[in-house]
């Protein structure tokens, strides 16, 4: 099997910031992902990953949004019956630069944790190791 690229990795980023969308799109871009999707809610991504067409390699996901959090998110993730969605890579990508919160997260699932804003380079590192895991 091929390693994976940037160019054939498709990330879903969800994050209730527009101004932060708009930031983390341009550094997915820099770093060479060509196959970016981008919400404002976790309640939008997780429709998304039942209904659409389009197979996501990883997601990057905020923890502080409004209509439903990023740990909610993880939980409602990680027990979806379809296994497809459920095995689906998460880095977390918050302003939160803490171990406690890191460790508070790491048991539902994370393949990475990113303070924001995250460079090209550490996203790059971070989402394809977290692919090829």
């Amino acid at each position: 099997m091929a390693q994976p690229t940037p160019e054939t990795v498709t990330v879903l980023a969800i994050d209730d910031d527009s101004d932060f969308r708009e930031l983390l799109t341009r550094a997915l871009k820099k770093a060479g992902f060509r196959n970016v999707i981008v919400t404002a809610s976790a309640r939008t991504a997780l429709d998304f990953l039942k209904n659409g067409d389009e197979p996501v390699s990883v997601i990057l996901l905020d923890l502080d949004m409004p209509d439903m959090n990023g740990v909610a998110f993880l939980r409602k993730l990680r027990s979806d019956a379809e296994h497809r969605v459920a095995a689906i890579p998460v880095i977390v990508v918050t302003a939160h630069d803490s171990r406690e919160v890191e460790d508070g997260v790491r048991p539902l699932g994370i393949h990475g944790f990113l303070p924001k804003p995250p460079d090209a380079n550490g996203l790059r590192t971070a989402i394809l190791g977290a692919v090829r895991h």
